[in-house]
């Protein structure tokens, strides 16, 4: 018997919910405007009347002068939230070293009440609750976010006020989601794939993910989840494949071994080209996997930690592998796309973004 070399353990979170403030009701309606402090410990208690402070700060807006702008970090501006999503984290840089307090104020278009936080902070999670009524208050519209930056020394001075818009949308995620935290920049994690923390877990959850897979003696990467939830594949580069593909049904423990991985390399490997079966997507039938073969790509490190690498196929053909028997298949067009997004009926679809022909003709 061959010894297993990764266990993959997955587990699905519970969802979680409840409500705290007595202004909500089921439908989280918001009937009132809300005043909140939200800071370092013991902040609360040493701003004294929190309505009165923040009434303060608003009277002493004026909508004809210019106040310079701080930067909105997260959310961005426009954005668009899932409806199940957990409370984000606001974020914000305010480069103009006299604010100490900030005021978060957030209008609704159909509600003549707003919230608002009042932190010495430069950054705020809201609390489920809060999170609810805003989401409810913003479906299929849009809520104004303003971040106005208070000097509190001498008086309720506003230096700085920056506005975005963010929306909710009526879709859900509707399932939980696997991704991978990685050593950045991405040349120091692919020599360190034991560093890899693979969770999974629900963007509705409000506790941290958990880890699934660890101390993978591989670089992996790529991933994906037949549409049934039935099957699984990952990208690896086992023992230096460029071209490795792990493929075993889900479960609740699920141990990998050799005998699990398969090759894109042993697609026509008689003509000595390399295949490494980019953007590899299973199924929905469990039944074929789809990949790049024969590809040429562009590749380069980059030294910058917030993007770190560039990645373009250029050239590459479309071929599917049969998991009952180990066959491949090249897939029978003239004109194919060689980045696989999805696959709708057995392994005959392709939806994407650049186009190769059966020559691999360059774009």
């Amino acid at each position: 018997m061959k010894r297993p070399f990764l266990i993959l353990v997955l587990c699905l979170l519970a969802a979680v919910g409840g409500c705290m403030y007595q202004i909500l009701n089921t439908d989280h309606e918001l009937r009132q405007d809300v005043y909140l402090a939200d800071g370092s410990a013991g902040f609360d208690s040493s701003i004294g009347d929190i309505t009165t402070l923040i009434n303060a700060i608003l009277a002493g807006y004026d909508e004809k002068k210019y106040y310079p702008e701080a930067d909105i970090l997260n959310p961005c501006n426009e954005t668009l939230f899932p409806r199940d999503i957990a409370a984000p984290l606001f974020r914000w840089d305010d480069r103009y070293l006299r604010s100490d307090h900030w005021l978060i104020t957030i209008r609704f278009k159909r509600n003549k009440h707003a919230i608002h936080v009042l932190t010495n902070r430069t950054s705020w999670t809201p609390s489920r609750d809060i999170w609810e009524i805003i989401k409810a208050n913003s479906l299929e519209q849009k809520a104004f976010v303003s971040i106005m930056g208070v000097e509190t020394k001498r008086g309720c001075h506003i230096i700085t006020k920056t506005d975005i818009a963010i929306s909710t949308s009526r879709d859900e995620v509707g399932a939980p989601l696997m991704y991978v935290q990685m050593p950045l920049p991405f040349e120091r994690g692919r020599e360190h794939p034991e560093q890899f923390l693979w969770r999974f877990g629900s963007v509705s959850s409000y506790e941290p993910p958990p880890v699934v897979l660890k101390n993978m003696p591989f670089c992996g990467n790529c991933h994906h989840f037949s549409r049934d939830g039935r099957m699984f594949g990952m990208d690896i580069d086992y023992h230096g494949d460029k071209g490795g593909y792990a493929i075993s049904p889900v479960d609740s423990r699920m141990i990998l071994t050799p005998e699990d991985i398969m090759t894109w390399n042993d697609f026509n490997k008689e003509d000595e080209q390399k295949s490494q079966g980019f953007f590899a997507r299973i199924s929905p039938d469990g039944r074929h996997i789809i990949g790049t073969v024969k590809e040429q790509s562009f590749f380069a490190l980059l030294a910058d930690i917030e993007f770190s690498q560039f990645f373009f196929p250029a050239r590459g053909l479309l071929a599917y592998y049969s998991i009952a028997d180990g066959s491949f298949f090249l897939f029978p067009v003239p004109m194919i796309r060689i980045m696989s997004r999805r696959v709708q009926h057995g392994a005959r679809t392709v939806d994407t973004s650049c186009f190769a022909g059966p020559k691999s003709t360059p774009i």
